[in-house]
């Protein structure tokens, strides 16, 4: 099984990204990890076990053993709440989108829900955890000025090489 984790800023891209490539990839599967958070948050309401149910799925999808490629948003809840440690093990998998802070703040604005100011969105996404997350990535894709149907390719070609050089 091909696992790739999508890390980055709120509003970068990352959902839109595994979206498009788990329905362009024959046995692609997208999977949002900020999704079992928030779904184990609700159902808990404790913050810790919500983090350990999260990792739970998140094991559980690394244990298949299958032809799929998995398109993993690691999501916000994900990239803060899961360790450093944690990531270490799987930078190779890691692909970290990027674009401009107006770009990501810009989408970030539009989705619902209630929605931080700038400085507060910076802080945030561009924290301490964050940035050594940022930095582990095996790849980078700079997505600035592009497309999604171009960022699209330059992730496959990344996804594609990696698969062939195994």
């Amino acid at each position: 099984m091909n696992r790739f984790y999508f890390i980055g800023v709120s509003g970068v891209g990352k959902s839109a990204i595994c979206r498009e490539l788990s329905d362009e990839v024959l046995e692609g599967e997208y999977v949002e990890l900020d999704e079992f958070y928030i779904k184990y948050k609700k159902i808990q309401r404790d913050h810790k076990l919500a983090v350990e149910k999260t990792l739970e799925k998140l094991q559980e999808i690394e244990r298949l053993n299958n032809s799929k490629i998995y398109f993993i948003d690691v999501g916000s809840f994900a990239q803060k709440y899961l360790s450093i440690d944690f990531w270490e093990k799987r930078k190779k998998f890691l692909v970290c989108l990027k674009n401009t802070e107006n770009f990501c703040y810009d989408n970030y604005k539009k989705r619902p829900g209630i929605r931080m100011n700038i400085d507060d969105w910076r802080g945030s996404e561009f924290g301490g955890q964050r940035n050594k997350l940022y930095s582990l990535a095996g790849f980078s894709v700079d997505s600035v000025g592009l497309d999604i149907s171009a960022t699209k390719k330059k992730v496959l070609g990344i996804i594609f090489g990696f698969t062939k050089s195994k």
